[in-house]
């Protein structure tokens, strides 16, 4: 069998997303089962348009080709830019030069929007697993434009254009009207691949009901299977004394829309009633979330009881090495987007870390499968008052810190979680192989709409080096 997976990044580049990371994992466990393994993947940074090829050992065993499609665009993760017809013309050429078996796209993000249309006009089925929430929100993470907490509307025009101009570049040089019939299409398309891919997985039950309540009612009919991470390949770590002043961790990506701006003044008032120690693993990952951190850190108000340390970026393979991950009590979620899954709730209860958590259905449908239930506190998304008092109760009272640590679950056994994974990826990709390929539009059917797009593409660039950094919304 001969797999082709689609990513935004090289799994086993710079990227520390969770989305690489799955990827990465799935890999080196079907070139272990003697798979052959093509990956195509994009990239942030702008570069020629051309495909580049690399062969890649790995560590577990096994080989994988990596092609990285770059795109010569500016801001081509720009929702307005999710269609590269360029993009979209080497990955058609890529898989009538591979033949692969089964094409699984992980995401569309950096690529194009069409993989699983452009597979099947080569005659290659496709597999789906949905990540996020890329096809219901043109920002992918489904968060309020005030920042307050999740996004439960429903996709469409309104509210979703005007919610998505407020994150910079702002299209400005677009009509109304233009802005709203790109988002019209972006969803038209995005729900075409997942009712053309045979398989649709959805890491959680959750984050399925949520991507077809969002997109209804396009979506009524589809079914997503439910295909959670194996347990992480991390090592337990011995308990924490609950002696001594509260000391939280922050685990993930340091940005607002995980909850950053919530956590640190729900601490901040929290530390006016109780000792509290804040450690905060992992990066901003761009130069203005970064000031931003900076500025929201020095203006903490100075005090005895509190103190906040940032420790950078991480190697999740490594976490269970980490000094704040072996001195915390409890590590603190609190993100704001609808999580899919959470990678790093599964890590910190593999690691033997009790929870504080927002209350997002898929993070309570992942606790109630590590049955961590009596390990683990949720507080409503966004409200500084719940996070501040349950934070404050964690550090007066000792024994609530020690009954929340005994009731972790034991470590959970990684191989045959990881076998069973694996078995129903390669099942999965036996019946899309048995089904065929969809019926699709030939290229030579589409060759305007391709002139058009690219037209397009270089248009918005043109506007785009014409503009002020106050009129693309940077100041």
């Amino acid at each position: 069998m001969k797999v082709l997976l689609a990513v935004p990044r090289d799994p086993w580049g710079a990227s520390d997303g969770g989305v690489e990371r799955v990827v990465a994992r799935l890999a080196g466990a079907l070139a272990g089962s003697g798979a052959q393994v093509v990956v195509c993947c994009g990239r942030l940074e702008p570069g020629a348009a051309h495909a580049r090829r690399a062969e890649r050992e790995l560590s577990t065993g096994g080989r994988v080709s990596v092609i990285e499609i770059a795109r010569p665009d500016l801001h081509h993760d720009h929702w307005q830019k999710s269609l590269s017809a360029r993009v979209g013309r080497a990955f058609e050429d890529l898989v009538a030069a591979e033949r692969p078996t089964v094409v699984h796209v992980h995401h569309w993000l950096r690529l194009s929007r069409d993989l699983v249309l452009r597979a099947a006009r080569q005659g290659v089925p496709s597999v789906a697993s949905v990540h996020d929430h890329h096809a219901s929100c043109d920002l992918s993470f489904r968060v309020q434009a005030s920042g307050k907490g999740p996004c439960e509307a429903k996709s469409a025009v309104a509210p979703c254009v005007a919610c998505a101009d407020l994150v910079p570049p702002r299209a400005h040089w677009l009509p109304t009207e233009a802005r709203w019939t790109e988002h019209a299409l972006r969803r038209h398309d995005l729900v075409r691949e997942l009712k053309l891919a045979r398989v649709v997985f959805a890491p959680t039950r959750a984050h399925g009901e949520l991507l077809r309540r969002h997109l209804a009612p396009d979506l009524d009919g589809l079914c997503f299977e439910v295909l959670g991470m194996p347990a992480p390949r991390l090592a337990r770590l011995a308990p924490t004394s609950p002696e001594g002043p509260l000391r939280l961790a922050c685990v993930g990506r340091l940005a607002r829309e995980k909850g950053l701006d919530w956590l640190l003044a729900a601490v901040e008032s929290a530390a006016r009633r109780a000792s509290l120690e804040l450690h905060l693993v992992g990066a901003t990952g761009d130069a203005n979330s970064e000031q931003r951190l900076v500025a929201r850190l020095s203006s903490l108000v100075a005090r005895d009881s509190l103190r906040v340390v940032r420790h950078g970026a991480y190697a999740a393979e490594r976490l269970d090495q980490h000094p704040a991950l072996r001195a915390c009590h409890a590590v603190v979620l609190s993100s704001l987007a609808q999580e899919s899954q959470g990678l790093v709730l599964d890590e910190c209860l593999q690691l033997g870390r009790a929870l504080v958590l927002s209350d997002l259905p898929a993070w309570r449908e992942r606790v109630e499968h590590w049955g961590a239930a009596s390990a683990c506190r949720f507080v409503p998304p966004g409200d500084v008052e719940a996070l501040s008092e349950e934070l404050a109760r964690l550090a007066h009272d000792q024994s609530a810190r020690h009954a929340l640590g005994g009731g972790l679950p034991p470590r959970r056994a990684v191989e045959p979680e990881e076998a069973a994974w694996l078995a129903a990826h390669l099942a999965a990709y036996e019946r899309a192989a048995a089904s065929g390929a969809p019926e699709a539009t030939t290229r030579g059917e589409a060759w305007y709409e391709e002139r058009m797009r690219t037209f397009a593409e270089e248009q918005w660039d043109a506007a785009l080096a014409r503009s002020t950094r106050a009129q693309l919304g940077c100041e």
